[in-house]
């Protein structure tokens, strides 16, 4: 037996397209977000390249006018405690900033004026070093403020000098003789620039200090501001690459789109295109779908198929059903109305012996059509026959069957295996010998043999009869409902129809075995009580 082709179940493609879409957005928002996270750390990155460098040429200047002055730089500015050296020669800054972990800041406090003179070596080398910040600044476009050991503002790329910024929490933390960076709340007092304009516009300012080390001392400190690039204008220059991106997504798109027609608007489709035929009738031309793509449709198709075979046969079967009925009725109601007709034109012209056949033939007639209805009912019942999870004993039920048939001159002789459960009730067991002895009856015989058996989770019960049997030539038709070669001794035809519509409902089947000798011969399969559940706990 090949092996199904794999297919994807319904529910794990509309699972993924799901997936696909929500993704989509979710994706595009976290892009953005790392991308505005990056443009802050490459704020914060340049803003400690830029204060390294004037931290470097301010330590220059003061161990200069120090030098000059013939003064012990181990007395200058004031003293930290710093972690022990760990001989590396290089020192480089890492940017640490992070939109989703660190708080964002109110705006810095202003700068304070104060009565205390900033350090006059200080004031020589920020004299010397403010033209460059000036000049620097027009550039960077970054706020910078040089601190002398005090916290007082000695060179400024601003108007502001002398104030103290001792008191900011950026200055604290760069005495403490570490570099620091944080992020505070920007006011615009004039809304957003335009795209175009050489401000950022952004809400965020971020600000670097780092601290001028010597020797364990303090000299100062630079304080460097700037606005990260807006995440607009980031876009608006990465346009061309974004419109790319966009037109993937649409791409991207469109694929799930023909994906999803593909998988399951195509096959669907095509299901409506077969349910147009079958409400037309031509069952016949109804296959299944080549290309299912899904589990789901494929077993929709196959049962649709299925489906399909099931209304085509029971169509056959109603049509020469009911073909078989009209005739089977017909012929007696014919004879009645004949009999009834001659008997009132010609009643008094016939003798009572002829009044008395009349109506033997009609009386014949009826009990015929009270058969034929009485076996059509119980075959309507046969044929939706709602099997139960009853069991019976078979030998049990074969010795009432038994008991019952004394009187009509038939012996049943039961052998076989004692305790023989079957999945099926004692009702249908007796009817099913029952009809099978009936048919034995009506063509002559007068011996029964019922052997039980077991064989592979299936109980087969052996009918063999001393009666007239079954020719080769009615061998095909036995099974065929209204035929009956014993219609004189009371056949209607329907009996092994009956049968077999039984033990179809309960998973059985019954054959004819071909004989040589007299008599016909009956096998009944009915599967054995027990016996599933047993082949599943072997298993």
């Amino acid at each position: 037996m090949s092996q199904a082709p794999f297919r994807l179940r319904l529910r794990t493609i509309l699972l993924v397209v799901n997936l696909l879409v929500l993704l989509l957005p979710l994706g595009s928002i976290y892009l953005l977000r790392i991308y505005e996270n990056e443009l802050i750390r490459q704020t914060e990155s340049e803003l400690y390249v830029q204060g390294a460098f004037i931290a470097a040429a301010y330590k220059q200047e003061i161990k200069e006018i120090l030098a000059e002055q013939r003064r012990d730089p181990s007395g200058y500015g004031r003293e930290v405690v710093l972690p022990p050296d760990d001989g590396e020669y290089y020192h480089p800054i890492p940017a640490l900033l992070d939109l989703t972990a660190d708080p964002i800041l109110p705006p810095q406090p202003e700068a304070i004026p104060t009565m205390i003179s900033p350090d006059p070596v200080a004031l020589d080398a920020a004299a010397k070093l403010e033209p460059v910040i000036k000049e620097a600044q027009r550039t960077t476009l970054a706020g910078i403020r040089v601190v002398d050991y005090q916290g007082l503002i000695v060179a400024s790329s601003g108007e502001e000098k002398f104030a103290s910024l001792a008191h900011t929490r950026e200055i604290r933390q760069a005495f403490s003789g570490a570099p620091v960076s944080f992020m505070r709340r920007r006011i615009l007092e004039e809304g957003p620039p335009p795209l175009a304009a050489i401000s950022r516009g952004t809400g965020i300012r971020v600000f670097a200090a780092l601290p001028i080390i010597q020797d364990n001392r303090i000299l100062g400190a630079v304080q460097l501001s700037r606005t990260p690039r807006n995440i607009l204008k980031a876009l608006h220059k990465k346009r061309h690459y974004l419109i790319a991106a966009f037109s993937g997504l649409v791409v991207v798109a469109l694929l799930l789109a023909m994906f999803t027609s593909l998988t399951i608007s195509r096959p669907i489709k095509a299901l409506i295109q077969r349910t147009q035929l079958l409400s037309s009738g031509r069952t016949s031309e109804i296959t299944p779908l080549k290309s299912p793509m899904t589990k789901e449709i494929a077993r929709l198709s196959d049962a649709f198929v299925r489906m399909a075979r099931a209304i085509e046969h029971r169509t056959g079967y109603i049509q020469s059903f009911a073909m078989h009925v009209s005739h089977e009725f017909k012929t007696p109601l014919t004879a009645i109305q004949g009999a009834v007709e001659l008997l009132d034109t010609h009643l008094e012209d016939m003798d009572p012996a002829q009044q008395k056949r009349f109506l033997g033939n009609i009386a014949k007639d009826t009990d015929r059509l009270r058969r034929l209805v009485t076996r059509l009912l119980e075959m309507a019942r046969a044929d939706v026959f709602e099997p139960t999870a009853e069991t019976s004993d078979v030998m049990e039920v074969l010795a009432m069957t038994k008991e019952r048939y004394v009187d009509e001159g038939l012996e049943l002789v039961v052998s076989g295996q004692e305790q023989v459960h079957v999945a099926a009730s004692a009702e249908v067991v007796d009817l099913v010998a029952g009809h099978l002895l009936d048919n034995s009856l009506q063509h002559g015989a007068d011996r029964v043999e019922a052997s039980v058996s077991r064989h592979k989770g299936r109980v087969r019960i052996r009918f063999a009869d001393n009666g007239q049997g079954v020719s080769r030539a009615n061998r095909d038709k036995i099974f065929t409902p209204f035929f009956t070669t014993g219609r004189d001794s009371g056949g209607t035809g329907l009996g092994l129809s009956i049968v077999g519509s039984l033990l179809t409902a309960h998973e059985g089947s019954v054959s004819l075995v071909p004989e040589q000798g007299q008599g016909a011969v009956f096998v009944v399969e009915l599967p054995e009580a027990g016996a599933e559940a047993g082949a599943e706990s072997d298993s």
